[in-house]
């Protein structure tokens, strides 16, 4: 498999080729065609879907190791063996030949599953003794009780204890009682632990030959670097790699289609950036190495996820976590490679041919999967100090914060409904998340004196026109604080009111007034002077004025909550649908304020 000029077009093309064949087994097993090219990845998808009947005719047109291997990746969940997927390899493997079913029926992984879900007993036939169910079968030379324990919620449970039994049966006439009674008392007396321990390593390197990555494995490359840090150490501790397959070995080891479908063609401006990066490498070797990268890092995402077992959708989002944080670490080993100190390894080299002349995409896609996670573990540790953690308090933080954190924390990683996937969004939205951090604090001390005035009944639904107690929230109380800063109620604390929280109709009239430009339904744009002088004044009032962003957060604040509206004819009883700051209803004014001025010094922005 030749890289030609395009190692991710020439990869997934014959992923795309091999998969139609798999796909298409009946056709392939009718004409006679070479099962023995499939990657088992490829083939274990394929008869993953058939039925068992036309598996038993495919078996015997496979060798004996993609027998094992197919055993090997259904057959385990991570270290330990899946019992579940036993009684439909019984089922296929009774309607194959005798010859195939001495195959399964004498290899140490079936008698590891027998032990697993079965308990086989030397029986007495002069004082037999039998379990009080018919989950059992005695053996034909009548020396062994077989006792099937792991399968009786199956709903096929009784097919599988006969087909078993069946099975047994013909193991003595092939192999000869002796040899057969052998077997058997070897998976009663063996220790269980040794016996799984043993065949696990035996299994783990007949995998890794045909390219799929034990989950362990898999687990040290999907795990992140937590720290800035360790993110430099290994940016900077990076070593070239070289080494040349042979070309069928590799072919073997293609991963399934649907997790490389993003990859076939270049559909966003960046993953083309990253293609003519690969393109720039000259050294053959080098390339070599980068093709079977590019297949381990997939390979080891789907091992990650078990997505073999769990099929096409679970498939399709390993491409698509593979794209996103490997796009984001190409875009960041570049940026680096333009930085005068920036700790990147072998720059001259990188300079020339790019930045897949010193990194890989395993490399890229561990440095992108960690920035994402450096930001997430640093918002984590934050919100622990604060009560923003628990269920009750997270709608606190405002629509905007709440927003921002759901995408922060759920598949895909999204910035404002965008992917992010390369560095220069990546700052913008890090640059956010230093934002929440430095605002949690003062987030958490609204939220604890808003809360105590709540559960001392000093705040009700009727101080307020357009929101309800439990409705207020940080948005609420910041936007009104601006307000009355806007205002001056804040310049004097002698001014009257100078610590309340809510407006009245005219001082919210008054406040729009000021900010949204003469004539129109919009602020006023930041660049004039005027709001940013504001914005300004505010931020240095109240401590705000070393939180990068802050200015561009409160802005944004009062386009979503009062742009659009034509507030010159806007009734008493249309302002209870504003958001914004908080208003106040007209006679219930005093008595709202009064409630806040009670416990102004946990309400004060300073």
């Amino acid at each position: 498999m030749s890289m030609n000029n395009h190692l991710l077009k020439s990869v997934t093309e014959q992923i795309f080729t091999l998969n139609s064949k798999a796909k298409d087994l009946e056709s392939l097993l009718e004409e006679g065609g070479d099962f023995l090219e499939l990657p088992i990845t490829h083939l274990y998808l394929g008869i993953k879907s058939k039925p068992s009947e036309l598996v038993a005719q495919i078996l015997p047109k496979l060798s004996s190791e993609q027998r094992q291997l197919l055993l090997d990746i259904d057959l385990w969940k991570k270290d330990n063996l899946d019992p579940m997927q036993f009684s439909s390899w019984i089922h296929i493997y009774s309607e194959t030949s005798l010859e195939l079913q001495r195959e399964f029926l004498t290899s140490p992984l079936f008698l590891l599953l027998l032990k697993s879900v079965a308990e086989v007993w030397t029986f007495d036939q002069e004082e037999p003794e039998y379990p009080e169910h018919s989950n059992f079968f005695v053996t034909e030379d009548n020396r062994l009780l077989i006792e099937l324990t792991a399968l009786e919620s199956c709903s096929d449970a009784d097919d599988s204890i006969y087909e078993l039994q069946g099975l047994i049966k013909n193991l003595y006439a092939e192999v000869g009682v002796d040899e057969a009674y052998t077997l058997l008392f070897k998976a009663m007396s063996d220790v269980r632990s040794e016996m799984l321990e043993e065949e696990y390593r035996f299994k783990k390197s007949r995998l890794e030959d045909v390219g799929v990555i034990d989950y362990y494995d898999a687990l040290a490359i999907e795990t992140p670097l937590l720290s800035w840090r360790d993110l430099k150490n290994f940016i900077k501790a990076r070593r070239l790699q070289y080494f040349k397959l042979n070309e069928n070995q590799l072919s073997l080891m293609l991963p399934p289609q649907e997790s490389v479908v993003l990859f076939s063609h270049a559909k966003s401006d960046l993953l083309w950036e990253l293609m003519q990066e690969v393109e720039k490498v000259t050294s053959p070797h080098r390339q070599d190495f980068l093709q079977f990268n590019f297949i381990r890092m997939i390979n080891a995402n789907i091992s990650y996820h078990q997505a073999i077992k769990e099929g096409s959708i679970a498939l399709d989002r390993v491409g698509q976590e593979c794209l996103q944080r490997l796009l984001l670490g190409f875009t960041y080993l570049r940026y680096l490679a333009t930085l005068p100190t920036s700790g990147i390894s072998d720059k001259a080299l990188l300079s020339r041919e790019g930045v897949f002349a010193v990194y890989d995409f395993v490399d890229s896609y561990k440095i992108g999967k960690s920035l994402m996670a450096i930001a997430q573990k640093e918002m984590k540790a934050a919100l622990a100090k604060t009560a923003m953690h628990q269920e009750d308090a997270e709608e606190f933080v405002g629509d905007y914060w709440k927003n921002f954190l759901d995408e922060a924390f759920t598949y895909p990683l999204q910035y404002d409904q965008e992917l992010i996937n390369s560095w220069e969004l990546y700052s913008e939205w890090y640059r956010q998340c230093e934002l929440l951090i430095g605002l949690l604090p003062y987030i958490d001390s609204f939220y604890k004196a808003f809360k105590e005035l709540k559960s001392g009944g000093r705040v009700h639904d009727i101080f307020y026109k357009n929101y309800t107690v439990e409705s207020i929230d940080f948005t609420a109380i910041i936007l009104s604080s601006f307000a009355n800063f806007v205002l001056g109620h804040y310049q004097d604390d002698t001014t009257k009111g100078s610590n309340k929280m809510g407006l009245s109709e005219s001082e919210f009239f008054s406040f729009v007034e000021k900010i949204l430009q003469e004539g129109t339904l919009s602020l006023k744009p930041r660049e004039h002077g005027e709001i940013e002088s504001m914005l300004q004044a505010f931020a240095e009032a109240f401590a705000f004025k070393d939180l990068v962003g802050f200015k561009d957060y409160l802005y944004l604040l009062l386009k979503n909550d009062l742009e659009g509206y034509q507030f010159s004819t806007l009734t008493s009883e249309e302002l209870e649908h504003v958001g914004g700051p908080i208003i106040l209803q007209q006679h219930d004014s005093q008595t709202a304020q009064s409630s806040f001025l009670d416990k102004s010094s946990e309400l004060k922005l300073f």
